[in-house]
């Protein structure tokens, strides 16, 4: 269904969907309010060099950390029109019910 929001744990799928859509996995440096121990992994669809607090990782890495910090990923296939979609969020196990209506 168009527009519909999915989520997961699974590396393959996660692994799939991203490099599908030209995503590497990344982890996010000086969050905005963050912990400094805390972990923030995203996909990287950008892949921009100017930005420093984006660090491309290895998908041994990136799942080494989803799988410690119980991390979910938040996504869509498609678009409501239809067109593949890049929306994503990585959220704690915790956090999913709420990353689902925002």
């Amino acid at each position: 269904m168009a527009g519909e929001t999915k989520t997961t744990r699974d590396h393959e799928e996660i692994r799939r969907w991203a490099e599908d859509r030209g995503g590497r996995p990344a982890r996010l440096h000086h969050a905005f309010g963050a912990k400094p121990e805390s972990c923030h992994l995203q996909i990287d669809f950008l892949q921009e060099k100017y930005n420093d607090d984006v660090e491309p990782i290895a998908w041994e890495a990136f799942f080494e950390l989803f799988d410690r910090e119980q991390m979910v990923l938040v996504y869509q296939t498609e678009t409501e029109g239809g067109k593949k979609s890049c929306f994503a969020r990585i959220v704690k196990q915790e956090g999913v019910a709420q990353a689902l209506i925002e």
